[in-house]
C-alpha cells in the first residue's frame, strides 16, 4: 500500500514537473526540474528492481549501446557544433531513464490510477495554459515574440500540443482496451477540454497525428473483419488475429467516422473564423518555399554530401544554419533540431541513429492492443512533422507502450 501511494504520487509529480520547461536547477549545467525528478525516479526504480530482481537489463543495455555509439559518432565529427554536451547527456541518461520510467508504470500502478494521473495532469496543463495566456508569468513560461496560441508552462505551443495529444490518445486507447466508461459525462468533458486546448495551441501537427490514428482505427477494423471472415490465423497475420476477437467489437466505424466528421467541421469553422488561419493554402505555400520544404532539401543535400551516412554531430544543425547563406524560416541561432525527428537523427547521429529510433517504434508497437497501436503511430506521425524525439515525453510514452505490451498479463484494472 505504501509503495502504491509512492508510485502514484511520484508519477503524478513527474507529469507535472516535466511540463515546467523553463524551471531549471544548476547542476554543473542548467537542468530542467522535470529532468532532475525523472532521473531521481529512474534511480529509485533501478534500486527497486535490483532489490526484487526485476531489472530489465536488456532494454538498458540496448539504450546504452546505441547511446554510446551515436555519442562517439558525434564526438568524432569534425564539424562545428553548438551545445553538443546536452544532447549526449540526453542520449546516455535522460532518454533511457524516460523510456524505463514509462515502461515500469504498468508494473506498479493499476490502469485506473494511470488514467487518473494522466487526465488530471492534462486538465492542469490546460487550465494553467489558459491562465498564463491571459496573465503571462515569466518565471513559469518561455516568452518570446512571434509565438501565438496557448503554451502554458511548456517551452512552445507545440510542447503543450504534444503532451495534450499524447494524454488524449493514451487515455482513449486504455479506456477502449478495457471498456472503462463508468463516468461518460466526465470522460466526454475531459476529452472535449483536451481538444479545445489542442486547438488553442494553434499547432497543426497534433491534428494530423490524431486524424491519422482515427483513420488507422477504421482501417484496422476493416482488416480484422476480413481476417476473421477468411480465418487467416497464421503467417504475418498471427499477431493481429490473436487480438482480433477481443478488439473487433470495441471499434465502431460509425462512431469513429462521426467523430472524424464532427471534429473536422469544428476545426474548419474555427480555422475559418481566425484572421490568420491555422491552415490555409498561403501558409502551406510559405512553408514549402521558405520553411520546411526548403529545410528538407537542404538536409537532403547534406545527407547526400555524407554519402547518405549522416553523422554530422549533435549541435551541427544550429551551428550550420546560423551561418548558412540560405535563410530558412525556423532554423538558425537557438534552433538545435530540424522539423523532422528522423531526418534530424540521421543527419546528426548517422544512419545508425535512424535505425535506433525506428527500432524503438518497432519494439513498442503491437497489433494486439490499442495502446501499442495508437501511441507509437501518434508519435511516428508527429515526429515526422516536429522534432519530438528530442524531448522526454516521446520516450516516456514509447516506454509506456512497450511496458503495456510487456506487463499486459500482470495488469490490474
Amino acid at each position: 500500500m505504501l509503495f502504491q501511494r509512492f508510485w502514484l504520487i511520484s508519477y503524478f509529480l513527474l507529469f507535472i514537473l516535466l511540463s515546467l520547461s523553463v524551471v531549471k536547477i544548476p547542476v554543473g549545467f542548467e537542468a530542467r526540474v522535470g529532468q532532475i525528478f525523472l532521473l531521481f525516479l529512474f534511480s529509485v526504480l533501478l534500486l527497486y528492481d535490483l532489490r526484487f530482481k526485476t531489472l530489465n537489463i536488456k532494454i538498458l543495455m540496448y539504450f546504452l549501446t546505441f547511446g554510446l555509439i551515436v555519442s562517439l559518432i558525434s564526438k568524432l565529427s569534425t564539424y562545428e557544433k553548438v551545445g553538443e554536451v546536452k544532447f549526449l547527456i540526453k542520449y546516455l541518461i535522460i532518454f533511457p531513464g524516460a523510456f524505463y520510467v514509462g515502461m515500469k508504470i504498468f508494473q506498479h500502478l493499476t490502469v485506473k490510477k494511470i488514467l487518473l494521473i494522466m487526465e488530471t495532469a492534462g486538465i492542469i496543463y490546460g487550465i494553467s495554459a489558459f491562465i498564463l495566456y491571459i496573465h503571462p508569468i515569466e518565471a513559469l513560461m518561455h516568452i518570446r515574440e512571434g509565438l501565438e496560441g496557448f503554451q502554458g508552462t511548456f517551452y512552445e505551443p507545440s510542447g503543450l500540443a504534444e503532451a495534450i495529444g499524447l494524454i488524449f490518445i493514451t487515455s482513449l486507447s486504455l479506456r477502449l482496451q478495457f471498456n472503462l466508461w463508468e463516468k461518460p459525462y466526465y470522460i466526454f468533458s475531459a476529452y472535449l477540454f483536451f481538444l479545445i486546448v489542442a486547438i488553442a495551441t494553434k499547432n497543426k501537427t497534433i491534428w494530423i497525428a490524431l486524424f491519422s490514428v482515427l483513420i488507422f482505427a477504421i482501417i484496422y477494423k476493416v482488416i480484422l473483419v476480413f481476417l476473421l471472415e477468411k480465418k487467416l490465423k497464421y503467417l504475418s497475420f498471427k499477431d493481429i488475429y490473436h487480438g482480433a476477437i477481443e478488439n473487433i467489437t470495441k471499434i465502431s466505424i460509425i462512431k469513429i467516422t462521426f467523430i472524424l466528421i464532427t471534429f473536422g467541421m469544428f476545426l474548419y469553422l474555427y480555422n475559418a473564423s481566425l484572421e490568420e488561419p491555422i491552415f490555409s493554402e498561403k501558409i502551406l505555400e510559405e512553408k514549402i518555399k521558405t520553411e520546411r520544404g526548403k529545410a528538407f532539401w537542404a538536409v537532403i543535400k547534406l545527407l547526400e554530401k555524407s554519402h547518405w551516412l549522416g553523422g554530422y554531430g549533435y549541435g551541427f544543425v544550429e551551428a550550420y544554419f546560423s551561418k548558412s547563406r540560405q535563410e530558412i524560416l525556423g532554423l538558425g541561432e537557438g534552433v538545435s533540431m530540424i522539423f523532422n525527428s528522423y531526418l534530424d537523427a540521421w543527419l546528426a547521429g548517422s544512419i545508425i541513429n535512424l535505425f535506433f529510433q525506428l527500432s524503438l517504434l518497432v519494439i513498442s508497437f503491437s497489433f494486439k492492443y490499442f495502446p501499442t497501436m495508437f501511441i507509437p503511430l501518434f508519435l511516428f506521425i508527429g515526429a515526422n512533422l516536429n522534432p519530438l524525439y528530442g524531448d522526454e515525453y516521446y520516450y516516456l510514452f514509447l516506454g509506456m507502450s512497450f511496458g503495456f505490451k510487456k506487463f499486459y498479463d500482470q495488469l490490474k484494472i
